[in-house]
């Protein structure tokens, strides 16, 4: 997902979630040593993907500075970083945020 794609579904989560409502969501940090090997960067912590399964395609790695101000209207419950090696793709590490954010009743 990219980053403004990311921010219209937040928006809409919002819309559409009742006060008190909780939202759930993942999405790929910047912390993702490999992410810079599988595209171009575009823009900070933005790439256009150029390997076989996502190629043409944008991908944003947040940091936990981007994460506070997408969830800025939200009551964040949780925020943490999964990290993880992946041994069927070449030992190659994965990061992704988990967020849990609840709409203020």
């Amino acid at each position: 997902v990219y980053k403004r794609q990311a921010q219209g579904l937040v928006e809409e989560a919002w819309r559409c979630l009742a006060p008190g409502g909780e939202i759930f969501a993942t999405l790929r940090a910047s912390a993702d040593r490999d992410f810079m090997l599988t595209g171009r960067e575009v823009a900070k912590n933005t790439i256009l993907v150029d390997d076989e399964v996502e190629r043409g395609t944008l991908q944003h790695f947040f940091d936990l500075t981007e994460l506070r101000d997408l969830f800025v209207r939200f009551e964040l419950q949780a925020i943490e970083r999964e990290d993880r090696i992946d041994w069927l793709d070449s030992g190659r590490k994965f990061s992704r945020w988990e967020i849990r954010a609840a709409k203020p009743r």
